[in-house]
């Protein structure tokens, strides 16, 4: 993205052209916080030139709204583009584009007002019951999912994805996807983008695989519902059976993510569940992409896989990463039975089975609240409060001697729910 900087009077006038992702909203956060603390108080957004803008973009344009407005300064966003203007006003926040001049009306400033999320209800009244180290919360006991298995997994060993490959999602609350994607309607503007992905609870996050290593986040707000293109991977639909609370015991410190998906088919009795973890980390094990699948490899000899080629091509953790921070983990788990989910799938632990699919998008650190808390809410707390590290593709990293073993957790909640459908979609 390119910052022109104009000053007229009092106002000083920031034109931008590009994105407006995760990556440049820190660039454009340092850009405005340096402004205010030199005493520049009445600051305009000209944004004809942004085609893109994401939750991390607009999470930078709230905040610097209400500093600004606590010091009888203004903020205001000037000529927005039709993808900037759209994006705003489903998401409610169309009153940040208005005459500069104008100044703050207070229906304005009680709509930018954010009130704390109340993540915890009185559990008191709760049957609960202990499982292998979890308690147990029946949400919704008859509650099912549906999933769709979207493109070929096999090829991206090969990187030779293409445009009829990509599929845009839709992805309301209710939804939940992990796969390889990217942000933007169009195949032309995602291909060097594509990378992990992972969507759940209302909020969607990618990351890049174009070296920026900055996740991108998009959240519903309003009636502003996210979207991806998908290459391939897991969309399933529908509410969460369970919930269940998890807390490593004295005589175990750590617990892998193999025996939360173990139980989570114990629990909802089914072949195939799906889940959901907001946990703290023990440590993570896996793997991202740093070079597109729809690109041909500079050397175009060998797979994705091929050493020492694939050092170029994936980034792994050497040893369990990210110890003590917060994950958001999304994907299936299943006993077998179905032989089209077989492909997506692998083995999560030491053994054959369980076999799964998980991604993880990690967090710095909080604490998380005792008791039952409700999804969606969370998620949205989550992202909005937090920095994002990364989003990995898990993985059991089984080799002898110097693997690193499974991903492991220390506590958390876990949301699960049983898959009575798998379609099997989209293949070449």
């Amino acid at each position: 993205m390119e910052i022109v900087k104009e000053a007229k009077g009092e106002i000083v006038i920031l034109r931008l052209t590009g994105r407006l992702d995760a990556t440049w909203a820190d660039h454009l956060s340092t850009e405005l916080s340096g402004l205010i603390r030199a005493g520049r108080h009445h600051i305009r957004l000209h944004m004809s030139g942004i085609n893109y803008i994401s939750s991390a973009g607009i999470r930078i344009l709230v905040m610097h709204y209400k500093e600004l407005h606590r010091i009888s300064g203004s903020f205001a966003i000037v000529e927005p583009s039709v993808n900037v203007r759209s994006i705003l006003d489903l998401s409610s926040l169309g009153l940040l584009i208005k005459d500069p001049a104008a100044p703050p009306s207070p229906e304005s400033i009680a709509a930018m007002a954010q009130p704390e999320p109340q993540l915890a209800f009185p559990t008191s009244a709760l049957p609960t019951v202990g499982f292998e180290g979890l308690a147990i919360y029946k949400a919704d006991a008859g509650a099912r999912m549906k999933c769709r298995l979207i493109g070929a997994p096999d090829r991206i060993a090969f990187g030779d994805y293409k445009p009829d490959d990509a599929r845009l999602l839709r992805l309301p609350p209710d939804t939940l996807a992990v796969g390889i994607g990217a942000f933007g309607t169009e195949f032309g503007e995602c291909d060097a983008r594509f990378g992990e992905f992972l969507a759940t609870g209302g909020a969607a996050v990618t990351q890049p695989a174009d070296n920026s290593s900055k996740p991108d986040y998009l959240i519903v707000s309003g009636m502003f519902i996210p979207e991806a293109l998908m290459l391939y991977g897991i969309v399933c639909e529908g509410k969460f059976s369970h919930e269940a609370k998890f807390e490593s015991q004295e005589d175990r410190h750590e617990l892998p993510l193999s025996h939360l998906a173990a139980s989570c088919l114990k629990i909802t009795g089914a072949d195939t569940a799906v889940m959901v973890v907001i946990g703290e980390t023990a440590g993570l094990v896996g793997a991202r992409l740093t070079h597109p699948p729809v690109r041909a490899f500079d050397d175009n000899r060998g797979t994705l896989f091929d050493y020492p080629q694939v050092r170029n091509r994936l980034s792994f953790t050497p040893e369990r990463a990210y110890e003590s921070n917060l994950a958001l983990v999304a994907g299936i788990v299943t006993s077998g039975g179905n032989a089209d989910a077989e492909l997506f799938v692998r083995p999560l632990g030491a053994g054959e089975w369980p076999r799964g699919h998980f991604h993880a998008a990690v967090f710095s650190y909080r604490a998380l609240p005792k008791g039952r808390v409700v999804l969606r809410d969370i998620i949205t707390d989550i992202f909005e409060t937090q920095n994002i590290h990364a989003v990995l593709h898990l993985l059991n990293d089984d080799r002898e001697i110097v693997g690193a073993g499974e991903s492991e957790f220390t506590r958390g909640t876990i949301w699960m729910a049983p898959v009575d459908a798998i379609i099997r979609e989209g293949q070449r």
